[in-house]
């Protein structure tokens, strides 16, 4: 959802950017309308399909931008071909234009027209995922094409922590960087430009739950937290996670009641990997932010004549995790925990 978000905002300030263009009494530079293809891609062999979002930023003399940005009619094109293809493996196929509320992605509220909310899809039983292989966006419009290629993701294995491990997952006053939790992980594949340049982890905590209220049976539940913000790979494999967020979630969003009987069952890492586009994009907000910053909105883009970002990402599950004894001590006593009822 934050990267639909992101997407939108980025929109909308071109839009701006075309309308600020067109104030001077002088110089009409925009003469009617001037418009650019904005693009935002991920290429993901772990959901269900593949999509691309295609939106179009205008300026019009005639029109504010604030009008524009509610007509579906002026962010989406009518007749633009959208292909993915694999040179190296003689594959190549058109995404399909579709609501994507009819999908279950609905589209925020704000400055743009939520419905309809068009992406261009394939399905992912018609596409040909090759790690470490080079793919090209092609968007045919209006007789011009824009272009975009990207390395598929490699996916990644972990070392460290094994099945077998005892993880301390204690909560501190103060979080030490050298003293959190880690993973080693090792990606896959032999293409090292298609490592991950970026990655995020989330934990799901599973537990079972037992409410006296109703009756003596437990109930397998479990929680999404994440635990780390975007981490930057470089060469490094090896990343640290914080403790307190999960115990901050728990402590905000589960019942405290004495009716409440808790067991902890296992941990499951999920980690999201991004390709180096990320990275380069990121890096483009971080120059223009803060008190020395531009202010301007970043310009980074891979997309050829167009802008926006074609990358790609893969989510994995690891799954099956224990913690330690003292771990399981912090569920049942610590400040953040205590009146959660969670039993050894």
């Amino acid at each position: 959802m934050r990267l639909i978000k992101g997407f939108s905002l980025f929109v909308l300030q071109c839009l701006l950017i075309f309308s600020f263009t067109s104030c001077n009494n002088d110089l009409e530079l925009i003469g009617g309308q001037i418009e650019v293809p904005v693009v935002y891609g991920a290429i993901s062999s772990t959901q269900d399909f593949v999509f691309i979002r295609l939106e179009r930023a205008f300026g019009d003399n005639n029109i504010e931008p604030s009008i524009i940005s509610k007509n579906p009619d002026s962010l989406y094109y009518q007749d633009a071909v959208v292909t993915i293809s694999l040179p190296e493996k003689n594959f190549s196929v058109n995404l399909i234009k579709t609501d994507a509320s009819t999908l279950g992605f609905v589209r925020d509220t704000g400055a743009f027209a939520t419905t309809p909310n068009y992406i261009y899809m394939v399905k992912k039983d018609q596409f040909i995922f090759e790690p470490g292989g080079e793919y090209q966006l092609t968007i045919d419009v209006k007789g011009k094409q824009y272009v975009a290629k990207t390395i598929l993701v490699n996916e990644i294995e972990i070392v460290i922590p094994t099945l077998t491990s005892q993880i301390g997952l204690i909560p501190t006053l103060k979080e030490l960087p050298s003293q959190l939790p880690k993973i080693i992980y090792e990606p896959i594949g032999a293409n090292r430009k298609a490592d991950p340049a970026v990655l995020s982890l989330s934990v799901r905590f599973n537990y079972n739950e037992k409410d006296s209220r109703i009756g003596d049976n437990y109930e397998k539940k479990s929680v999404i937290v994440p635990v780390t913000g975007s981490v930057i790979t470089d060469d490094n494999t090896t990343f640290r996670y914080s403790p307190n967020r999960l115990y901050e979630y728990l402590r905000d969003n589960l019942e405290k009641d004495p009716a409440f009987e808790r067991y902890f069952t296992s941990l499951d890492f999920i980690i999201t990997t991004g390709g180096k586009e990320y990275l380069s994009f990121t890096a483009a907000l971080a120059a223009n932010a803060g008190i020395t910053g531009t202010q301007d909105f970043p310009l980074y883009s891979n997309i050829s004549g167009g802008q926006g970002i074609f990358t790609s990402k893969n989510t994995q599950e690891f799954t099956g995790f224990n913690i330690s004894n003292a771990s399981l001590d912090s569920l049942a006593f610590s400040r953040y925990t205590i009146g959660l009822n969670f039993r050894k």
